[in-house]
């Protein structure tokens, strides 16, 4: 992976400094360690508090709990990487996600060309998900958000995560191996070919290695099948709340 920019590198420090302003208005302080030292900002307990707290509502029941972080269960590390402040980071993705899933009958499938091919490994609850794409592994998160679903649409907040170095892939597989240990946990190899509606836009129609077949749009997408899918029903994602 190549250095970052210049203009990058400038807005990462400026997020930093913004983060510690911030921190520093709540009670925060900077300490050394010896003298000569660089400066570490120290938060409040309060603060830390907050932070538990705010990790928890986004991550879900049973995920992170202030338990497993007091204990030691989870170590959370923020490692120092020289000049580069970035390398090192893991890459994520959050969004909210509200999607429809059509179940449909493919028609003629050797019109097909599929260019998507992932295996995914879901925990018991299904909010878990490793994915291998392109031999790569990648995590996800889901936290339902049931107040915000329609009849016909499921939505979840959704944290994805890339390693960007070996050690992370190793950790993400280890990750995946935890998962296949216990109990309700579930492999499911799925393909993806790209197809136009009948109003010009381009969806995906999936199918996975139960001989399931779907197409999933976003909330509110005025979906036509296109020629020769048919479509069987509406399906919403099934997410464990228990």
């Amino acid at each position: 992976m190549g250095r970052l920019s210049k203009e990058e590198l400038g807005k990462i420090q400026t997020e930093r400094t913004l983060s510690d302003a911030e921190l520093l208005k709540g009670g925060a302080k900077y300490t050394t360690d010896s003298e000569g030292s660089e400066p570490r900002l120290e938060i409040t307990d309060q603060q830390y508090e907050k932070i538990l707290q705010e990790m928890e509502e986004i991550l879900g029941k049973d995920f992170l709990t202030r338990g497993r972080i007091d204990d030691g269960t989870v170590e959370i590390k923020i490692e120092k990487a020289g000049p580069d402040e970035a390398v090192g980071r893991i890459e994520y993705e959050f969004e909210i996600e509200s999607e429809s899933r059509y179940v449909i009958e493919p028609g003629n499938v050797e019109n097909y060309d599929w260019k998507n091919h992932v295996v995914d490994t879901y925990d018991q609850s299904g909010r878990a998900r490793v994915r291998i794409k392109n031999d790569k592994p990648r995590l996800s998160l889901k936290v339902p958000l049931f107040t915000k679903d329609t009849a016909t649409s499921k939505t979840c907040l959704r944290l994805e995560f890339k390693p960007i170095d070996e050690q992370q892939e190793h950790d993400l597989m280890r990750i995946r191996e935890l998962i296949l240990k216990e109990a309700g946990a579930q492999i499911s190899e799925k393909w993806g070919a790209p197809i136009m509606t009948k109003d010009g836009s381009k969806v995906y129609i999936n199918r996975d290695s139960n001989n399931n077949w779907w197409i999933e749009v976003d909330e509110g997408v005025d979906f036509e099948p296109p020629e020769g899918v048919k479509v069987l029903r509406i399906e919403k994602s099934a997410v464990k709340t228990e």
